[in-house]
């Protein structure tokens, strides 16, 4: 018997403003995050939209998939969870906040680092090529993982990166 392939996405938020004079949480988008989303969303759509999302509660998180919707040309937010674990969560927290929830189909994750590229590191059987990189996730990136395990009991070295994209590899 063939094993059943899961599909997890991973993306960190858009560029957001540090000079608000805000708290952290309600920090919102600056102009290139909110390009870069809409571009992001575009990519999204292209390599096949989730079936559900879970993403940080965060103003900037919630403006990213408003903005990933408007360039994927659908209404995103009808598929996204706002999960307050996600927000400014570790490797655990994050695994715990899919884990607490039996997703099924493809689940795309959005949120912030490090949490994000630790858990990205921790998953990807082959990780050299991305400790390779400066930064191994930038804003509004997006990481496609494949794997056998369930994504309710996902463990270190078990999934496959399938495809990945950031905003300046895009051509606007």
């Amino acid at each position: 018997m063939k094993a059943e392939l899961n599909r997890l996405l991973l993306m960190r938020h858009a560029k957001s403003d540090w000079c608000t004079g805000q708290g952290d949480f309600e920090r919102p988008l600056v102009s290139r995050g909110i390009k870069d989303a809409i571009a992001m969303g575009n990519w999204l759509a292209e390599i096949g939209l989730p079936d559900v999302i879970v993403c940080s509660p965060s103003r900037r998180t919630r403006e990213t998939v408003e903005l990933l919707s408007k360039g994927a040309r659908t209404k995103l937010c009808e598929l996204t969870e706002f999960v307050d674990g996600l927000y400014h969560s570790s490797t655990e927290s994050i695994l715990q906040s899919i884990t607490d929830h039996s997703y099924k189909g493809s689940v795309m994750v959005i949120g912030h680092n490090p949490g994000l590229a630790q858990l990205l590191l921790w998953l990807i059987v082959d990780n050299k090529a991305l400790k390779n990189f400066q930064n191994p996730f930038p804003t509004a990136a997006i990481y496609e993982l494949s794997t056998t395990d369930p994504l309710n009991a996902l463990k270190e070295n078990s999934a496959l990166l399938l495809s990945f994209m950031r905003p300046k590899l895009i051509e606007k």
